[in-house]
């Protein structure tokens, strides 16, 4: 539950707050992480697989994925994206 409310505030956030940056060309947009691949965090197996077995992808997600999609937005090609929230859940809510 606790998780839910603060993915939705996030969300308000980036909307609310993409308006105020956007006369000086910055775009402002978020990252929303579930659960990622980090070796250096191990994390119990028989979890990692009970939410593996949650996910349209059969994977977590993966942090070098998830840094080329944040260099992206960084860009001047997404220099129109503003107000999104990029969700790597891996199909988790599907």
């Amino acid at each position: 539950m606790v998780a839910g409310a603060a993915q939705a505030a996030l969300y308000l956030w980036a909307r609310a707050m993409a308006k105020e940056p956007w006369p000086q060309g910055i775009c402002l947009n978020a990252v929303a992480l579930a659960a990622v691949n980090m070796p250096q965090a191990p994390r119990d197996a028989a979890l990692t697989q009970a939410v593996v077995e949650m996910t349209a992808s059969d994977r977590l997600s993966e942090p070098s994925v998830i840094a080329d999609a944040v260099c992206f937005l960084a860009s001047k090609r997404a220099r129109t994206i503003t107000g999104e929230v990029l969700n790597f859940s891996g199909g988790y809510r599907l």
